[in-house]
């Protein structure tokens, strides 16, 4: 895979994440769902500047 279809497919991820945490009822799936994101955040770092 590479690069640019990487980042498409974290950015997607990253959106639908952002989408179940605004339609989530319940705070202990929204703070999941946030330490999930953060991570996914992590990983994009990770791969932008390993690819300089």
């Amino acid at each position: 895979m590479d690069k640019d279809k990487l980042m498409a497919f974290l950015e997607s991820e990253e959106s639908r994440i952002d989408e179940q945490i605004n339609n989530a009822k319940n705070a202990e799936l929204v703070n999941m769902l946030r330490g999930g994101l953060m991570t996914l955040g992590k990983v994009i770092d990770y791969v932008e500047k390993e690819s300089d």
